[in-house]
């Protein structure tokens, strides 16, 4: 099935006006991107895509975000940490243990030896395997099994400028690791009540790792470690549920919520299936758009260009 059959089609494309800013934004963006790089390089950030549940579009979030960063010119790593390796097909990939599994079996592994091309310019993937789950007890046993990625991520300065760590469906010790590495923290949720339970105590988490990183407030200028982004997925403003998860968690988390909920749209799902993000498998697609609203403001709000 390609692109272009009538099946997969999203019924519901953006608006003119609205592709119109979105592109003009990201063309600045890229010239911006290219003369930093020319100017003497980007400062590195990693972000970890993290939700205890499974479902919310946690995969689609890492697959699509990452996507979008590199069509702005960024150079981009997914690291697949989830043993379902979902964010590895989703991008047309088969698993390996010549991915994340040897990254975490052998202290002496070299990411940037494991590195694999996508169809998508920048964006590479260290991809998962199933076997990441038989090898979990052992790392969770180690005295420092929490922080191996934090130790691999540097050595792809200079060859990576944004790093985006798929973790599991829970809090065990890929996500751990996630986010023991991770600069930001990025919360993908579908409407629910549970899913909302599930952010405040996933945030309970991330602040208790940050009470064990003291390194993060002085690499951040004070900054405590923390859930930065939360956005909506699978979003239909036809239904009271989608609204009213979106008003309750900017309230709750007002200075992470993203107000750019991504609709929910068959074509997204139709375009992992087929290793693709929705951006190069429908760029004018109101997904399409929706995720490339959420790169922007994490862009933005990061100040990842200063």
């Amino acid at each position: 099935m390609t692109s272009t059959d009538p099946v997969t089609r999203d019924e519901r494309p953006a608006r003119k006006e609205e592709i119109a800013e979105i592109e003009r934004w990201a063309e600045e963006t890229r010239r911006v991107v290219a003369a930093k790089r020319d100017a003497g390089g980007i400062t590195p950030v990693a972000y970890c895509t993290a939700n205890q549940k499974g479902g919310v579009g946690k995969t689609t979030t890492s697959i699509n975000l990452a996507a979008c960063l590199a069509a702005l010119g960024f150079r981009v790593a997914i690291w697949d940490l989830d043993p379902q390796h979902n964010a590895t097909l989703g991008l047309g990939l088969k698993p390996s243990l010549q991915g994340t599994h040897y990254l975490f079996y052998d202290d002496e592994a070299d990411p940037r030896d494991l590195l694999r091309t996508t169809k998508v310019d920048n964006l590479s993937v260290i991809v998962g395997h199933q076997k990441l789950e038989m090898l979990a007890p052992g790392v969770a046993s180690m005295p420092q099994g929490k922080k191996i990625l934090a130790d691999t991520v540097p050595k792809l300065n200079g060859t990576i400028d944004v790093n985006v760590f798929d973790t599991p469906g829970n809090l065990g010790i890929y996500t751990t690791n996630g986010l023991y590495a991770a600069d930001r923290v990025v919360v993908p949720f579908t409407p629910g009540s549970f899913e909302i339970r599930g952010i405040k105590e996933l945030n309970d988490h991330v602040k208790a790792i940050g009470e064990d990183r003291p390194e993060f407030a002085r690499k951040h200028d004070g900054k405590k470690f923390s859930v930065d982004h939360v956005f909506l997925t699978a979003y239909d403003g036809r239904e009271n549920n989608s609204k009213d998860a979106a008003t309750i968690v900017a309230r709750g988390f007002p200075d992470a919520y993203i107000d750019s909920p991504v609709p929910k749209r068959a074509p997204v799902v139709t375009a992992q299936s087929a290793g693709e993000p929705i951006i190069t498998w429908e760029p004018h697609s109101s997904a399409s758009i929706g995720f490339m609203k959420v790169a922007r403001t994490i862009v933005e709000r990061d100040k990842v260009l200063a």
